[in-house]
């Protein structure tokens, strides 16, 4: 278990201690972005890595994922590289051009590996355990970005921009310490567009496999997306320039416990966690209508049921998957939660525009609402037709 988990964690850690993360849109905004463009920055974010993402996921399993996880950030610090020496919309428009290669390159990629990993020792059951704590040593890194940010920013965005970078290195060299063991079943030999037609194969054909993509793409994806506003949520709520940072310190400390605790709620049923969504938009609903400074206590809710419901939700998935092209067919969740959430940054941006931040939040914040009951009405006893992980048959949990 070490040797998949020490890497991994090191890897999650300085890829999230990137210090521009909580200031990087009130660095768009003072540098004369109105929301609409910064929306626009966003969604072109999302739209090349959906465009990449299913081709990626073929090539992840077809190729070295831990080969593929480095490459993919040193695109990334190219993109970082470019804010500093373009700092303009067209700089900001390419680095996130980067930054969208990366994220289709990672994504299904490392949750991949981490579970053919553990497949390998027959410790599968522990998916949820090992990316639950992935997930807490990311969040742990972008609490303490966070918290430094807050006093590097009076030398500068540069500066802040190019500690991140060094971030990247060390991120960078930690996967590569990951010593992997020979895969249970490959395709490596397989072609390209074999590999490709069955993942998309499994994941349209596998009704729990489809039904947890639809929910996680349409319906969860609200909430990571809308993580890029809460500094501008935070701005608007009255607190001023210096706190922002700190606030996300406090946020990103409430996610860490998320994280490190989600497995433990791997008994609620698939109601349960519907529940538990909507919850967290009627708390989002309620602080964006009143908009002051009490209303800033909600996110930490938020964000704390966010990170256990989709922890829950992603290890059902990987249990459920029952072929070898792992990373397509979380590429085929991935395709769509970028599509998803393009929408969702075009529709935050012109309704914020028009109507205000405040507006913004609560018409996203009513769609998930009313995604929530639909689910609830029309899902039946058991919405998602997975089984709870400590119920899991034998034969799921254990690798060949």
């Amino acid at each position: 278990m070490k040797r998949i988990a020490i890497p991994i964690y090191f890897y999650r850690f300085f890829d999230d201690l990137i210090f521009i993360y909580p200031l990087y849109a009130v660095m768009f905004s003072e540098r004369g972005l109105n929301a609409l463009q910064i929306s626009v920055l966003l969604a072109v974010w999302s739209t090349i890595a959906f465009l990449l993402e299913i081709p990626s996921g073929a090539i992840a399993d077809k190729y070295s994922r831990k080969h593929i996880l480095f490459f993919a950030q040193i695109v990334r610090m190219l993109g970082y590289s470019c804010w500093i020496f373009f700092p303009c919309f067209w700089g900001f428009l390419l680095g996130f051009i980067c930054w969208g290669i990366k994220s289709a390159f990672t994504s299904g990629t490392l949750e991949a590996l981490v579970f053919d990993e553990l497949k390998y020792i027959g410790e599968t059951e522990s998916y949820a355990k090992v990316m639950g704590c992935a997930r807490s040593y990311s969040t742990a890194g972008n609490m303490i970005a966070t918290l430094l940010a807050a006093w590097m920013i009076k030398f500068g965005y540069n500066l802040v921009i190019a500690a991140g970078l060094v971030s990247l290195v060390i991120s960078s060299a930690a996967i590569m310490f990951l010593i992997m063991a020979p895969r249970v079943e490959t395709i490596s030999k397989e072609p390209y567009l074999f590999v490709l037609k069955i993942g998309l194969t499994e994941a349209l054909r596998n009704r729990i496999v489809l039904r947890l993509i639809m929910f996680l793409c349409f319906a969860l994806v609200f909430l990571p997306t809308l993580d890029e506003y809460w500094s501008l949520f935070y701005k608007a709520a009255g607190i001023p320039l210096i706190g922002i940072p700190l606030l996300s310190v406090v946020v990103s400390g409430v996610m860490a416990l998320a994280g490190m605790t989600a497995y433990r709620w791997k008994r609620l049923s698939d109601k349960s966690i519907i529940v538990l969504f909507t919850i967290c938009g009627i708390a989002l609903f309620i602080a964006s209508r009143f908009m002051q400074f009490a209303s800033i206590l909600s996110v930490p809710l938020i964000c704390f049921l966010w990170v256990v419901i989709d922890v829950l939700l992603e290890s059902r998935l990987q249990q459920a998957i029952e072929g070898v092209a792992r990373a397509t067919v979380l590429s085929v969740r991935g395709f769509v939660e970028e599509v998803s959430a393009v929408i969702i940054y075009m529709g935050w941006g012109a309704t914020a525009t028009k109507w205000g931040y405040s507006m913004g939040f609560a018409v996203c914040a009513a769609v998930i609402i009313i995604t929530g009951i639909l689910w609830l009405v029309a899902g039946g006893k058991n919405p998602f037709g997975s089984r709870t992980e400590s119920r899991l048959p034998e034969k799921q949990l254990v690798g060949k």
